[in-house]
């Protein structure tokens, strides 16, 4: 909802923040929201916990902190924060 790290927020906090997304998310799509991507990659046992309640099968981590034996909740992901499109651009014609 807020794109807030999780990990610095309470269980409380956390639980408004994926309970909330996911809602708006279906209302919108009309579809089954199962995927999550942490915000800024951030998370800790407790987010992980709270994906699995509300029904997420997966979640995607920018570098997983193998916080949790269910490898579904901590897939790699590459994370993108260039403030300019012509930076992210250029570092992709490097690769």
């Amino acid at each position: 909802v807020n794109h807030f790290e999780l990990d610095n927020l309470t269980i409380e906090e956390q639980e408004e923040e994926l309970y909330s997304s996911k809602k708006t998310l279906e209302k919108i799509t009309k579809e089954e929201i199962d995927t999550f991507a942490y915000p800024s990659g951030r998370y800790n046992l407790d987010t992980i916990k709270l994906l699995e309640k509300y029904r997420y099968n997966y979640a995607l981590a920018v570098n997983p902190y193998k916080v949790d034996t269910r490898i579904n909740y901590e897939i790699p992901r590459v994370g993108i924060y260039s403030k300019s499109i012509l930076k992210l651009i250029a570092k992709l014609m490097v690769y």
